[in-house]
């Protein structure tokens, strides 16, 4: 936390959270992840990116690739989520994200060709998210 301390008056600081590795991932318990997210914003950082490999594999999924919904919950329930970006590049995970969360949320690792359909999904255009778009027309 001392290079931020450093660096965040002249710079934005983007600090990642999770493991990269399949299993460490699996091992990381939700108050780790809770207590890392937000002892990173308590160091005000701009932004929190929580790990989900362009594989769907690792941090917030399973090896599987099954989001881990146990663990988005604990964090929608004691994290700020508005300086979160969530690594998810597939829609069917960003679709589970917006109805989980309910209100749009920053992603990453989306492929260029993806990102009109994903910001048809947080507007609510798409079939998967008309009822939970949070945009007034």
């Amino acid at each position: 936390m001392k290079c931020i301390e450093i660096f965040k008056d002249e710079f934005e600081v983007i600090l990642e959270v999770g493991k990269k590795d399949q299993n460490l991932s699996e091992l990381m318990s939700p108050e780790v992840w809770i207590n890392q997210i937000n002892e990173a914003l308590t160091a005000e950082v701009d932004y929190v990116v929580l790990e989900g490999r362009e594989s769907s594999s690792s941090g917030i999924f399973r090896p599987n690739g099954e989001l881990r919904k146990g663990l988005l919950i604990e964090i929608k329930a004691h994290c700020n989520i508005e300086k979160l970006i969530f690594e998810v590049p597939c829609t069917k995970d960003q679709v589970d994200i917006l109805e989980l969360y309910g209100e749009p949320v920053g992603f990453g690792n989306i492929s260029i060709c993806e990102v009109i359909k994903l910001k048809a999904l947080i507007f609510g255009l798409r079939g998967d998210t008309i009822g939970y778009a949070k945009v007034k027309w």
